[in-house]
């Protein structure tokens, strides 16, 4: 059984198909009812899929909705941690306020399921946890303090909890997409003072030549949640070239 936070649009919409597809039972995670609602009519001929509303960034509503999915399904095996959210900003025009919304997403929200998520876990033997990161993760970006400090701060946060959880049979990697068609993607580009300046500078972001399709980016999920059986503490970047430069 995976569950799957952000789960109702992009990256982990498409990784909930294909765990489906793959024979898993998935629960999906996300902040709005109607998107959910909505994932959950396209994803319903997959497979057996539980919707579950509320904020990781709230410890208590994480250990709500982890609780719920073990609960739902009579236990939990896969945890991908994949909640997140864009801060656009320079630094002079950074609020606190943003600040702590976009580290309480991305980063807090990947604690609190991880430590809800344990105890499920450790019921069953083992299992697989994959946090995402970004390639705002590992390269600076202007205007992305808060979002590229969340990010560091997950790939640091997955090595720390890899070591820690292995002598449980708990594998935990980090992926780190790169420039993906998502909705967090057009919201991103609107949080800037000129969107399509934005929209013109990713036209040539990845040396590959083009964006990357979410359901690409899904397969590398499934690898290190199921295949990369020798891989702990691992930081998959898959970018299209971006940080090879």
């Amino acid at each position: 059984m995976a569950l799957i936070t952000g789960g109702s649009s992009g990256i982990g919409l498409a990784t909930a198909e294909l765990f489906l597809d793959e024979g898993a039972a998935v629960a999906i995670v996300g902040r709005d009812q109607g998107r959910l609602d909505a994932a959950v009519g396209q994803l319903a001929s997959h497979g057996d899929v539980h919707p579950i509303a509320g904020d990781v960034s709230s410890m208590s509503e994480a250990t709500r909705m982890v609780d719920e999915a073990a609960e739902h399904f009579g236990g939990l095996d896969y945890v991908f941690c994949n909640a997140g959210i864009p801060g656009v900003a320079p630094i002079e025009d950074l609020t606190e306020e943003l600040w702590d919304y976009v580290l309480g997403v991305n980063l807090k929200g990947i604690y609190t399921i991880i430590r809800a998520s344990v105890p499920h876990l450790k019921r069953r033997g083992g299992g697989s946890i994959v946090t995402m990161a970004s390639e705002a993760g590992i390269t600076g970006q202007p205007h992305l303090a808060a979002y590229c400090a969340s990010k560091g701060g997950v790939v640091n946060l997955t090595r720390a909890l890899a070591l820690e959880l292995i002598p449980l049979g708990i594998r935990v990697n980090c992926f780190a997409p790169g420039a993906t068609e998502t909705p967090m993607a057009e919201a991103e580009a609107n949080m800037a003072p000129d969107p399509d300046a934005v929209w013109e500078m990713w036209k040539d972001w990845a040396p590959i030549g083009r964006w990357s399709a979410s359901s690409e980016q899904a397969q590398a999920v499934l690898f290190l949640m199921r295949d990369a059986t020798f891989a702990v503490g691992s930081i998959f970047v898959q970018d299209g070239g971006y940080t090879a430069r």
